[in-house]
């Protein structure tokens, strides 16, 4: 097995950081083995998923898990869905019996009541002869941004009152055992599945704002499943099944 137990991870808590995805980059170029948290109470340039800016608050949780693969490896996309079903394990750790809908919104937000609590950021880079893969993971524990394309939310604005700390500590443990779960790619059809029962929209109209799409015209559907890699199927006009790796996706609840 790859991965270490829980205790047997590292973690290094900074007071300051321009992003913990950069901060984790850092110490793979030195030849890092891995399996290590990095943590930080501020982000002077957090980066979100397709370049977009994070929005950090100080009162937030912001850590990167540095993992390293033998070279060559072909699914690590799928961490992605490992991140987003470890993330709302640990909130339900938490405060499982205070929340009435947390769901997972492809493909990297963890949203409560229809509102993004989280998001992901999965980096891979070659070096030293092995793949290293930085899991970032942003959740508004305190603060939520007002100013973005999908509507926010904190724990705190939904009644939850609880530190970063103290769900990082919940989120450790179980990107540990999702990751067990992976199993190294082997054990991704059990992770879908796990995925799909809490995904938000399922079945539902989704819009679909395609990169470089000419005119800004989006891509109307319904939101049917995914396929064997984790690609979003979307079912268009005539019952036609399309797959999609990359969009904005914007989901009628």
């Amino acid at each position: 097995m790859l991965f270490l137990e829980p205790a047997n991870w590292r973690h290094e808590a900074l007071e300051t950081t321009p992003s913990t995805n950069t901060a984790c980059l850092e110490i793979a170029k030195n030849g890092d083995p891995g399996n290590i948290w990095i943590t930080a109470k501020r982000q002077t340039a957090a980066r979100g998923s397709r370049g977009r800016a994070w929005q950090a608050g100080d009162n937030n949780l912001s850590a990167s898990a540095l993992l390293r693969f033998p070279a060559g490896t072909t699914a690590l996309h799928e961490l992605t869905f490992v991140a987003s079903l470890a993330i709302r394990d640990a909130v339900y750790a938490l405060h499982g019996a205070a929340l009435s809908d947390v769901r997972l919104k492809w493909p990297n937000d963890v949203l409560i009541n229809g509102r993004k609590l989280s998001g992901i950021l999965l980096e891979c880079h070659d070096l030293n002869q092995a793949r290293y893969v930085i899991i970032g993971i942003g959740v508004n524990v305190e603060e939520y941004p007002t100013d973005t394309i999908h509507p926010a939310t904190s724990l705190k604005a939904e009644g939850i009152t609880v530190t970063a700390n103290a769900l990082f500590t919940h989120l450790s443990g179980s990107l540990v055992e999702r990751l067990q779960q992976w199993n190294m790619s082997a054990g991704f059809a059990s992770i879908r599945e796990d995925w799909l029962r809490a995904a938000a929209g399922l079945d539902k109209a989704v819009e679909i704002r395609l990169p470089g799409t000419p005119n800004g015209v989006p891509l109307r559907g319904i939101f049917r499943g995914l396929d064997e890699s984790g690609l979003m199927l979307v079912e268009t006009t005539g019952q036609c099944i399309r797959k999609i790796s990359v969009a904005d996706i914007f989901i009628s609840l």
